[in-house]
Order: C-alpha cells, then sequence, then structure tokens
C-alpha cells in the first residue's frame, strides 16, 4: 500500500514565540554545554504503546468484498477496549471529504501478529459514527466490530490510559507514536515537554512532527498518554509539535459519555517537587 497523509498545514504564530524560542534554545544549549544526562522513554514502552496506535484511513470494498486500503488520512489510538479510537477532529474532517470524493468509508487497520514482523499481514476494520469537536480539535469514533473481541487480533492490541498534563514539568522526556508521511507502520519521535500554553489549552512538544501524525497519543516513560498531536509548528515554529492536552480530552469524553482508562493519580509518584507542578485552569 502506498499511503500519503491529506493533513492540511498552516502556520500558526503566537504572541510570545520569541520568548518560547528563546527557552527552547537555552535548555537545549544548557544541556548539550553541561553534559546533563536526560531521560529518554525506553524502547519496550513505545513496544508497548503501539500495540494501541492505528492509522485512520479510507477503505473501500473490492470485486471480492474485501476491505481495501485507499489513503491514510492520520492516526489515533484506543482508548478502551470497546473499540473506541481517540484522534483530531480536523483527521476525521478530511476523511469525510475524502471519502465523499474517492467513494470510501472510514477505517483503520490492526496486524495479525506484531509491528516487529515486517511481513506481518494487516486486517482492516470499519469505523462507524464519529463524534467531533472542531473548538478542541478532538473527535473519538467507534469500531463497527470490536477489535477486543475478534479472535484474530485481540492478543495483539491495547488500550492507553490517560493521566493529566498537570503533572509534569517543562524538559520532562515524552514521545510520540503514528503513521505520518507514507509509513503503514508506525513511527515514534522522542522529545520532552517544552512548555504549556494554558489560554490556548495546548502542550508544546520540542520535537517536529510531520503530516498524518495528527491523532498520535503523547506519553510518558510508562507509557502513560498526556495528550495528542493536533498540529505542527511552521515558520518560526518550526521544529515543535502541538498536543491538546489529556485533561481537555477526558473532559470532552465525559461530556459525551464515553469511559476511557484514566490514571488513579491518588497512587501516583510526582515526577517532580509538589511546588513546581503546573497548575491547569479550566474555563
Amino acid at each position: 500500500m502506498n499511503a500519503r497523509s491529506n493533513t492540511r498545514q498552516q502556520s500558526f504564530h503566537f504572541c510570545d514565540r520569541k520568548s518560547l524560542g528563546r527557552k527552547v534554545a537555552l535548555l537545549t544549549l544548557l544541556i548539550a554545554c553541561v553534559g546533563v544526562s536526560v531521560s529518554q522513554v525506553p524502547v519496550k514502552t513505545v513496544e508497548s504503546v503501539k500495540r494501541a496506535v492505528v492509522p485512520i484511513l479510507c477503505v473501500r470494498f473490492d470485486a471480492n468484498h474485501s476491505l481495501e486500503f485507499v489513503y491514510i488520512v492520520g492516526s489515533g489510538f484506543f482508548i478502551n477496549r470497546d473499540g473506541h479510537v481517540l484522534t483530531a477532529a480536523h483527521v476525521i474532517a478530511g476523511l469525510n471529504t475524502y471519502g465523499a470524493q474517492h467513494q470510501c468509508s472510514g477505517g483503520i487497520y490492526i496486524p495479525l501478529t506484531s509491528w516487529k514482523d515486517n511481513s506481518t499481514r494487516l486486517k482492516p476494520f470499519e469505523i462507524g459514527e464519529c463524534i467531533s469537536n472542531a473548538d478542541t480539535d478532538v473527535a473519538v469514533c467507534k469500531a463497527k466490530s470490536n477489535p477486543f473481541l475478534d479472535i484474530d487480533v485481540k492478543d495483539n492490541i491495547s488500550a492507553l490510559t490517560l493521566g493529566s498534563v498537570a503533572a509534569y514539568d517543562d524538559g520532562s522526556a515524552v514521545a510520540f507514536t503514528g503513521f505520518p508521511l507514507e509509513f503503514v507502520s508506525p513511527v515514534t519521535s522522542k522529545g520532552y515537554i517544552a512548555t504549556y500554553v494554558d489560554f490556548r489549552k495546548e502542550l508544546v512538544i520540542d520535537k517536529n512532527t510531520w503530516p498524518g501524525a495528527s491523532g498520535s497519543p503523547v506519553y510518558d516513560e510508562r507509557g502513560i498518554v498526556l495528550g495528542m498531536i493536533i498540529k505542527r509548528g511552521l515558520d518560526e515554529g518550526t521544529g515543535l509539535a502541538y498536543a491538546r492536552p489529556a485533561d481537555s480530552i477526558i473532559e470532552f469524553l465525559r461530556e459525551k459519555k464515553i469511559t476511557a482508562q484514566q490514571e488513579d493519580n491518588k497512587h501516583r509518584q510526582p515526577v517532580s517537587k509538589p511546588s513546581k507542578r503546573r497548575r491547569l485552569h479550566t474555563t
């Protein structure tokens, strides 16, 4: 399959972009000069997260009534064992536009074995109704046939747990995994939290991303999701990725009465001194 992403590109500008750029550059310089050892998300965690990540694509039935892959639009991930997939609202908007033009419908696919097996076969699933919020750029869809009950793939998939961005300081190591560009298997990027822009409800990641990565989970060293990729920086913001924080996602899911796996913060060890943990202001 030769897949391309059609995620719409825009240039995003922030009133504090110069100070943010200086902050990121200074942090990078200090790490390089002082030789500070900075942790990263381990490979074991990445491999675990891959079990929950899926591409959002257009599919159609061929002459033999088998599903045919047509086009990868973006990324998504399972948030529960009922078959709900979280993604970006603009990914679903792009899927609907492309589907109307090319007579295909929304779908995902899952490997029959493991992503480590380069020869693994892929099993497609159609997705049904999607609920979106264009303002927050968050959407959730449900597979028509629950993959967690499918004998062929149920042992190869899992759902991710949502946490809270409030528990993480700037400089915390994160990673995000999805299906950007023409890749038909998951692609992972590792970076660090640059800052959290409260009035925009956006988590800024000091790592570039690419078309098709929208809908990818942003997670910590344990695989806990603290955000979802929604856009990439252009012009002055080149080299940065922007994510909707898990806190906003949880609020959206609660309003839609959709359950998701959530971290029990009562038993969580803080990643930094409590006095430095960021405060979130909801509206």
